[in-house]
């Protein structure tokens, strides 16, 4: 009976862990909508490609990659309730998952939008933007560009 109070113990302690472990974790991303957008732009000499993701869970994230290697976060910021909001009623434009480009250049910027299951890979030459830009398209990169790292 000794040794099977450790065992109780240690049940009791990992259902109480589960059990309040669960309960706790919410979910931003059922309050903004559910979405990410990857803003880079990469190639050249190098290859490296550098950006900023921003998800529904309130985060913006810059990071860098070189060829053949993972994303490497080297900021992030918080952002606000209304950038949220911003974001979330660009991304309820339809001409953001309608309007398409490729571009397949030396030096080539790349919007990747996904909200719920609509996906939309948008790629262009940033200094020679496409004359055919929807305003809504825009408009998202500029308040991707304004969000200020820390």
């Amino acid at each position: 009976m000794v040794y099977m109070k450790p065992y109780v113990l240690f049940a009791v302690v990992s259902l109480l862990a589960i059990v309040l472990g669960s309960c706790s974790t919410t979910n931003n991303c059922s309050s903004n909508g559910n979405f990410r957008i990857d803003y880079y732009s990469g190639g050249g000499f190098t290859g490296m490609q550098q950006g900023v993701t921003v998800a529904c869970e309130g985060w913006a994230k810059f990071w860098k990659k070189m060829p053949a290697s993972k994303r490497v976060t080297t900021d992030s910021v918080k952002l606000s309730s209304n950038q949220l909001k911003r974001f979330e009623s660009l991304l309820d434009t339809p001409a953001i998952f309608s309007y398409k480009n490729e571009y397949s250049g030396n030096y080539t910027t790349h919007l990747v939008i996904m909200k719920d299951i609509q996906t939309n890979n948008i790629s262009f030459n940033s200094s020679n933007q496409p004359s055919n830009f929807p305003s809504v398209v825009a408009d998202l990169i500029s308040e991707l560009k304004s969000i200020n790292k820390k």
